[in-house]
C-alpha cells in the first residue's frame, strides 16, 4: 500500500531540486581542489620553514608522506560521504551541508596559507 508524502519530505525534495542534480558533485570536487591547494601552499610555507599545525598532519609531514594523508583521508571521507548521501534525501541535504561547512574551512585555511607565505617571503610587518 502506498504511503503518503508528508510536508517535510515535499519541502525537502523541493531543495533538492533548486540546488540541482549535479550539487553534490560539484561540492565533492571543489572540497578534492581545496584539499590540493591546502597540500600545495602547505608544502610551500613548510619550505619556508613553518610548521604544521595539525599534529597527524605533522606526523605525516615528518615522514615526508602528506600526500598520502590527504589522497587517503579525503578519499575515505568522500566515499563514507557518498555512502551516507544515497541513503534518502534527508540525508543527501545533510550531506550537502557539511560538505559546504568544510569547504568553507579549507577555503579560510588556503586563504590564511597565502597570506602567511606573503608575510614570510615579503618579511612582512601586520601592525
Amino acid at each position: 500500500m502506498p504511503t503518503s508524502i508528508g510536508l517535510y519530505e515535499v519541502v525537502m525534495m523541493n531543495k533538492c531540486h533548486c540546488l540541482g542534480g549535479n550539487t553534490l558533485k560539484k561540492v565533492y570536487k571543489l572540497l578534492c581542489i581545496l584539499n590540493i591547494v591546502d597540500y600545495l601552499t602547505t608544502m610551500l610555507l613548510i619550505s619556508y620553514g613553518a610548521v604544521e599545525g595539525n599534529p597527524i598532519a605533522n606526523y605525516f609531514v615528518g615522514n615526508n608522506a602528506l600526500h598520502y594523508f590527504k589522497i587517503v583521508g579525503v578519499g575515505l571521507v568522500c566515499i563514507y560521504l557518498i555512502h551516507v548521501a544515497k541513503r534518502n534525501l534527508k540525508s543527501q541535504l545533510s550531506v550537502i551541508r557539511v560538505l559546504l561547512a568544510t569547504n568553507l574551512a579549507f577555503s579560510f585555511i588556503a586563504v590564511s596559507n597565502i597570506v602567511v607565505y606573503f608575510v614570510q617571503k615579503h618579511d612582512l610587518v601586520l601592525r
